[in-house]
């Protein structure tokens, strides 16, 4: 069970990496960086990102100190496999 909501805790920080880019992919380059924080921060799909990461964090922590380091840590990596399973079908690319 440790090792199911280790690799959940994954797929939600995965998932959170590719809302808040998707968000933020949709600013103008021109904006200053104090001007995209204050734009994204308005937006949803960011919040819902930072709340999907705010989970997928509790449940990492969660499973950190259920099991080994050695277990833990290359499942919880897996969070960029499952980012770049979502993010290649919402970027067409």
């Amino acid at each position: 069970m440790y090792i199911a909501v280790t690799v959940i805790a994954a797929m939600l920080l995965g998932v959170g990496f590719v809302l808040q880019q998707r968000a933020a992919a949709k600013l103008p380059c021109s904006y200053l960086h104090l001007r995209i924080v204050g734009e994204l921060i308005r937006q949803r799909v960011w919040l819902g990102g930072i709340a999907v990461m705010v989970v997928g964090q509790l449940l990492s922590a969660w499973g950190l100190g259920h099991l080994s380091l050695t277990v833990s840590e290359p499942l919880l990596a897996t969070n960029l496999i499952f980012a770049l399973l979502l993010a290649a079908p919402i970027s067409g690319e």
